[in-house]
């Protein structure tokens, strides 16, 4: 039996990139931006994501399955971009409000990677599986 051919990878890139961004406005859609309390939506993808994207590599995938769910699925998912001017409105007119979205970004958001790495069979003192 002859293996078929994979996909070049910009078009697995596009093509994750599609889904994920479908699911990012998803997720805005189902969770309303509120009048200057935490964006939940984008932490709650930033947070999924790491959670997936540790998953992933823990798993060790082809560079085909990286490509098409690492960078194009969940780096569309994902938006470091949007966290980035929540945090700038945010702290335009709620510093300490902008303070803790930030923190909640970073430190859930590390836990929520490191969760996945083991998650996906990676040890936890940080060595290969």
């Amino acid at each position: 039996m002859t293996e078929r051919p994979t996909p070049p990878v910009p078009l697995l890139v596009a093509g994750g990139g599609a889904v994920g961004a479908l699911a990012r406005w998803a997720v805005g859609a189902l969770v309303p931006a509120p009048d200057g309390g935490l964006p939940w939506a984008t932490l709650l993808v930033n947070v999924v994501g790491a959670l997936l994207l540790g998953w992933l590599v823990a798993r060790r995938p082809t560079a085909a399955v990286r490509a098409a769910l690492g960078t194009g699925a969940l780096g569309a998912f994902t938006t470091y971009s949007a966290f980035a001017v929540d945090t700038v409105e945010l702290a335009a007119d709620r510093p300490v409000v902008a303070l803790l979205y930030v923190a909640l970004t970073l430190v859930v958001g590390l836990a929520a990677a490191r969760a996945g790495l083991v998650a996906g069979g990676r040890r936890s003192d940080g060595a290969g599986a």
